[in-house]
């Protein structure tokens, strides 16, 4: 597969190189690529080519998570390796990209909104004002390259939102390294209830959102493209009628 296939490809999700977006993606897609003699690293060479699409007026997100969850185990934005994969960790490593200082849930950000959202509120995963928040403020985009839609985080934005019976707020005390400094932080997170069933499973809650999602194909990978404005306004409404269809549950469908 050629390297000038991956903007053909995010035109065909409808991606313009001055969105704001996050990409939850596998690394094995970068697998197809046929690089040339001076980058004879795939994954590199795929996550170089997604930056120049968007720079320099649009702006690429990756989750970096690292979920650390006391104040023991210190976040430190440069050194600590991103636990949501390879792609992911990648990216992280990438000249000009930005990590933000969230104990748990970090992302990596190039581009023309990078100041915005990497200057958010850490007390809340979710809440006011988060990173999910502001990227909603600034229309943001989701894309899932290579794995399911159940990867998308943000669901957890608007599970908050909602108040669904199967997540709970919890506090934890957390610490990050800022400038040399380490600096203690309540975080509260809105996590999965263990005696119910809080697992995503969007066998039945796909179907209801298809009409907004756009789909291609990147070489034998399926992707998705999610406008989350959309995505927020559509799950509100079906959960009203279907509050455990995120997790699988019929519900009476």
């Amino acid at each position: 597969m050629k390297s000038n296939e991956i903007e053909k490809f995010l035109k065909k999700l409808g991606i313009k190189n001055d969105d704001l977006v996050m990409i939850h993606g596998d690394a094995i897609v970068a697998a197809q690529l046929s690089v040339n003699q001076y980058d004879n690293n795939p994954l590199s060479y795929f996550l170089n080519s997604l930056i120049e699409y968007f720079i320099p007026n649009g702006t690429l997100v990756v989750p970096t998570f690292t979920y650390c969850m006391n104040e023991n185990d210190i976040f430190d934005k440069d050194e600590n390796k991103s636990q949501v994969g390879l792609f992911s960790e990648e990216f992280r490593k990438k000249k000009n990209v930005i990590r933000s200082n969230h104990p748990m849930f970090s992302v990596g950000i190039v581009g023309k909104h990078t100041e915005k959202l990497t200057n958010y509120n850490l007390s809340d995963c979710f809440g006011k004002d988060s990173f999910f928040d502001k990227f909603t403020k600034l229309n943001g985009k989701i894309i899932c390259l290579g794995c399911p839609l159940e990867r998308i985080t943000y669901i957890h934005y608007i599970e908050q939102k909602c108040k669904v019976h199967y997540r709970y707020i919890k506090d934890f005390n957390c610490a990050f390294k800022d400038n040399g400094k380490t600096k203690k932080i309540k975080i509260s997170y809105y996590v999965r209830d263990l005696n119910k069933n809080a697992s995503l499973d969007f066998k039945y809650y796909y179907p209801k959102i298809k009409k907004i999602i756009k789909e291609s194909n990147f070489g034998r990978f399926k992707a998705s493209a999610i406008d989350v404005k959309k995505l927020s306004k559509a799950t509100k409404l079906i959960l009203k009628n279907y509050p455990d269809i995120l997790v699988g549950n019929k519900n009476g469908i």
